[in-house]
């Protein structure tokens, strides 16, 4: 609370992440998430108990996990991430398939060589139902594969739908995605004409109206001067 840093403590901390304390490892988890970046050797000791966590009946244990493990950037763990994005991304829970979401960008940053199986993991996550997981995958599409417009082709209606009620930070990625989406898939009304949107009159048909109008305007001429010959 006081903004102490507390990295020194970590060896001590990451002892009590196979805990059977519900609440001290969610505790731990945070505090994990916090520092694995800095103490990244230390964390690699505990890869095992972040793996068996990821089965753990509580969903927040098994995001807390995945999140933990998205935080270590070591190019050796890269393969472990993979597998357990891949399986989070399945999980029954919404909230670990949101997290799975979110640790999509950092492993991408991590090895980018992974895009092709990311790839497949965010189509998975964007087919997604639930307006939790709709926005992070969303930012995950944005931020690994922003090219690939083919994959919201069959989301596109889904995602309209769901944008009301999706938290506000992925209502903003949801808009900014489905605005550079519809410039570059949709026809702009304003320079765009149909055949059958023509100009309402053709050149003929303006120009047998000036025709009338030239007899019409003759006609009144005759008529005004016959009327002059009567007087």
């Amino acid at each position: 609370a006081k903004g102490r840093h507390v990295s020194d403590l970590f060896p001590h901390v990451v002892k009590n992440v196979l805990t059977k304390n519900n609440e001290l490892k969610k505790l731990v988890y945070v505090y994990l998430v916090r520092y694995a970046e800095e103490e990244q050797d230390l964390a690699l000791l505990s890869i095992s108990a972040f793996q068996k966590a990821l089965k753990d009946p509580n969903q927040l244990i098994r995001a807390s996990a995945l999140r933990v493990l998205s935080s270590i950037r070591v190019s050796v763990i890269v393969p472990i991430m993979m597998l357990s994005i891949k399986e989070s991304s399945s999980d029954m829970s919404p909230f670990v398939r949101k997290t799975a979401a979110h640790a999509i960008p950092k492993l991408y940053s991590l090895d980018e060589s992974q895009k092709e199986s990311l790839i497949e993991v965010i189509e998975k996550l964007l087919k997604d139902k639930t307006t939790l997981v709709a926005g992070s995958a969303v930012m995950a599409f944005e931020l690994v594969c922003p090219e690939r417009t083919d994959l919201i082709h069959k989301n596109y209606r889904k995602l309209c739908n769901l944008m009301v009620d999706v938290d506000e930070w992925g209502q903003v990625a949801v808009i900014n995605m489905l605005t550079r989406y519809a410039r570059s898939q949709f026809l702009d009304p304003n320079t765009h004409v149909d055949a059958g949107d023509a100009a309402f009159y053709t050149e003929s048909e303006s120009e047998e109206e000036e025709e009338e109008s030239d007899d019409e305007e003759d006609s009144d001429e005759d008529t005004e001067k016959k009327k002059k010959k009567k007087k």
